[in-house]
């Protein structure tokens, strides 16, 4: 029921969580004997994370394949921070 409370927080419990979910994966994969993700893998979730926040109501009925490759197309990146 917590959840249900924070309905309507977006961004910015986005961005907080972020940092804790990143560690709950690196934890998950230091636990199985996994190496740890590079940083530039955390950076590039943590841009993909942060792209998908900041979307329109429309955008997010979109699947992201679709709006990554009409960026593509389009000549820019895919989202800031991530590669081409």
């Amino acid at each position: 029921m917590f959840y249900k409370s924070l309905k309507g927080a977006g961004p910015l419990l986005m961005a907080m969580g972020l940092p804790l979910s990143l560690f709950g994966v690196t934890s998950a994969a230091n636990a199985q004997g996994a190496a740890p993700l590079s940083q530039t893998t955390l950076t590039q979730i943590g841009a993909l994370s942060a792209d998908k926040a900041k979307r329109t109501p429309a955008q997010k009925k979109v699947d992201s394949q679709l709006i990554y490759a009409a960026r593509a197309r389009s000549g820019r990146a895919a989202v800031s921070g991530a590669p081409r």
